[in-house]
């Protein structure tokens, strides 16, 4: 009844095919807490495309159930182990293993060589250096529960976890972020437990005793007869099935790399520990050296430099705005030395820098306000993106209609656009083609106004 009911862990449907198996050939054994290689391993179940064969060939992936495994199948928020199996006939590359029952371990292998039938016999062997970062990342995560109820209060309770070779992920609950100075006194508790090179004692019990002696469980997990406890002395004990190392020690150096919010009321810290630490701490490095390099600085320096660089770039944006404010109201551009004349009228053909559409249009009044009787052109351009605004004063509206001007001079850079005979405007994506089109005002009023080109 117990193996009808369960459906796995996290799963909707176990797939009647393992509920077969396990009728027909009773638990699998797990050797993984006391060895990483198990020899003399019998096949007692294959299955390829969902449905169980009697052999297997070629190369092609396939399900495998050994009647005893060290390998670790995903359960608890520690991921599945990885590494091979082979016999005198065959190779196979076990690439998860999973648990889709409780007493049912499932290798998911791909067949590299050779014919594997059930009922032959085999050596088992997990990636060792991948179940030494597991063990060091689920022990680290019962010191983190630890740490946080320490630094945090006695409120904070596991909420979820992943525990695997790369990393590990802790969810629990707290009502509020967590700050920079709590997650590094949390890092000093967690690492402190580490150099205290603590025992990590286990013992099977069953779960009311472990209650009553203080075991933290999870309350949404289902515990049998009896329960494996991971406890550290003075730090943590907890119900917990897993594998993890002989002393803390063995951890060796915890770095949280990032705290976040999941769902209401419930945060997430994830980290590395051992040689992926190392590895952090090396990138940071090579990133540091670098970033030294292209300011020409030691990396004690940097950090001066680069204040440096930050008060010149914003003395350097003063100075722009302060020049635009200039252009925007006239103060820098004398229109009596930028105006030019074509086709009987004056004009005036000019850049504006850093102008957005709303600043080119203010620029534009301004100019033909001061221009008399005339026409004006302003561009500007921010990126890839191109400006266009034409002005023109009322006594000229129907000889030289802004809209007619805008009509051949936005293809120039690559637009188009349109407005009124007084004003018009237009956007394009070729600003390298601005200076272009300034110096075709000048042939188009000529065109407007029937003369020959200059």
């Amino acid at each position: 009844r117990a193996r009808a009911a369960w459906t796995g862990s996290g799963a909707k449907d176990v797939p009647a095919v393992f509920r077969d198996i396990l009728d027909r050939i009773g638990p699998v054994i797990f050797t993984g807490y006391d060895e990483e290689e198990t020899a003399g391993a019998r096949v007692t179940g294959l299955i390829a495309d969902g449905n169980p064969v009697r052999s297997r060939e070629g190369e092609g992936d396939v399900d495998i159930i050994l009647d005893r495994t060290p390998f670790y199948g995903e359960s608890g928020g520690q991921a599945g182990d990885k590494g091979e199996l082979y016999g005198d006939c065959f190779s196979l590359e076990v690439l998860d293993t999973i648990k889709p029952l409780p007493e049912l371990t499932v290798h998911r292998c791909r067949l590299v060589t050779g014919l594997v039938r059930v009922g032959d016999m085999c050596t088992a062997r997990v990636d060792p250096l991948a179940r030494a970062a597991v063990r060091r990342n689920h022990t680290t995560t019962h010191l983190l529960h630890a740490a946080l109820r320490e630094v945090l209060g006695e409120h904070v309770s596991q909420a979820g976890s992943l525990v695997q070779p790369e990393r590990f992920r802790f969810d629990f609950n707290h009502f509020e972020a967590v700050t920079p100075e709590q997650i590094k006194r949390i890092e000093d508790v967690v690492n402190g437990h580490t150099l205290e090179n603590l025992e990590v004692n286990t013992s099977l019990m069953s779960p009311d005793e472990a209650i009553k002696k203080g075991a933290m469980a999870l309350f949404d997990e289902k515990y049998g007869d009896v329960v494996r406890v991971i406890s550290i002395p003075d730090v943590s004990m907890e119900l917990c099935g897993g594998t993890h190392v002989r002393r803390t020690g063995d951890i060796g150096l915890c770095k949280i790399t990032h705290e976040g919010g999941v769902a209401a009321g419930v945060r997430r810290i994830e980290g590395i520990t051992g040689t992926k630490v190392l590895d952090l701490v090396r990138e940071d490095e090579a990133f540091l050296s670098e970033l030294a390099s292209s300011v020409k600085v030691s990396v004690q320096e940097l950090p001066a430099r680069i204040r440096k660089i930050l008060e010149t770039l914003q003395e350097q944006d003063r100075k722009i705005r302060d020049l635009m404010k200039g252009l925007a109201g006239g103060g820098v551009l004398d229109p009596t030395e930028q105006i030019q004349q074509a086709g009987g009228v004056r004009y005036l053909a000019v850049e504006l820098p850093g102008q957005d559409a709303a600043g080119l249009r203010d620029s534009a009044d301004r100019m033909k306000d001061a221009i008399g009787s005339g026409v004006v052109v302003m561009a500007s351009r921010d990126g890839d993106k191109v400006f266009l605004v034409a002005r023109v004063t009322k006594d000229l509206v129907e000889r030289f209609p802004a809209g007619e001007l805008v009509r051949r001079l936005a293809p120039i850079v690559g637009g188009s656009g349109g407005g009124r005979p007084d004003m018009a405007q237009a956007g394009g994506k070729r600003p390298e083609a601005l200076p272009k089109l300034l110096e075709r005002v000048d042939g188009v009023l000529r065109e407007l106004a029937g003369e020959p080109p200059a």
